[in-house]
């Protein structure tokens, strides 16, 4: 579509930020204003070398936070893009909830940036997406996270996996629940169709928010069980 094109559509039906409605120019392709694209606190280094958030002090000194000290996981490392609030967390809940697609391309682009500035992708053999249950997948339509997957596979030129790792097991929300029922809730939740695809990989999970980090830790642990070499996790997101 020509600049002209764009600007004509724009006059009649003037494109705007998905969160503040500030009228945006016709060739805004992520559909928030500069202002708001600023208030995205990115999860800067140090960053914890197994749940990813930021450490500022550990008493072991071993860039592991306190928590993970004292937790274990079946996933090798995970990465948060990420702090889950403000403005980030409107537009995680725009494209889940009220299906603004258009947003794609802005939570890509966060994955992508953070990607190339932190993570050696060289290391890793596919991208597979947590999955949702079938019957939330009717009812949204899609899976935010696969679609994000998607986009990084093809940034980075890396085989995706689809529709292996699924979700057998329909759960509530693991945001209702707290910490000890969200481990219970997930259990047996995940299953694998042909465990050879993973055999020996190294593979990048990708999600869109964590808190406690149950989901990816029970996918990860059917990965392993798969004989998945290392699973490493990739989050747009951490809440609290």
């Amino acid at each position: 579509m020509s600049s002209i094109l764009k600007s004509l559509i724009n006059l009649f039906y003037p494109l705007k930020c998905q969160i503040c409605k500030t009228k945006l120019h016709p060739e805004n392709i992520w559909h928030i204003c500069r202002n708001c694209m600023h208030k995205i606190r990115i999860n800067l280094p140090p960053h914890c070398k197994r749940c990813g958030r930021t450490i500022t002090f550990n008493l072991s000194n071993k860039q592991i936070c306190n928590e993970c000290n004292n937790s274990e996981f079946h996933f090798d490392r995970a990465w948060v893009v990420c702090e889950y609030k403000d403005v980030i967390k409107e537009c995680i809940h725009l494209f889940k909830y009220n299906k603004k697609i258009r947003l794609l391309n802005l939570l890509s682009k966060l994955m992508h940036n953070f990607i190339e500035s932190f993570i050696n992708i060289d290391k890793i053999d596919i991208i597979t997406a947590v999955p949702v249950h079938k019957s939330k997948l009717r009812a949204r339509e899609f899976n935010q996270s696969q679609l994000i997957a998607e986009s990084i596979a093809k940034r980075f030129n890396k085989p995706i996996i689809k529709e292996n790792l699924n979700k057998i097991k329909s759960t509530p929300d693991q945001v209702q629940l707290n910490r000890g029922r969200r481990l219970l809730n997930l259990k047996d939740a995940f299953k694998i169709k042909d465990i050879s695809t993973y055999k020996n990989k190294t593979v990048l999970l990708i999600d869109d928010v964590l808190t406690t980090g149950s989901t990816i830790n029970e996918c990860a642990k059917v990965l392993k069980e798969a004989q998945v070499n290392k699973v490493y996790a990739l989050v747009l997101a951490r809440g609290n």
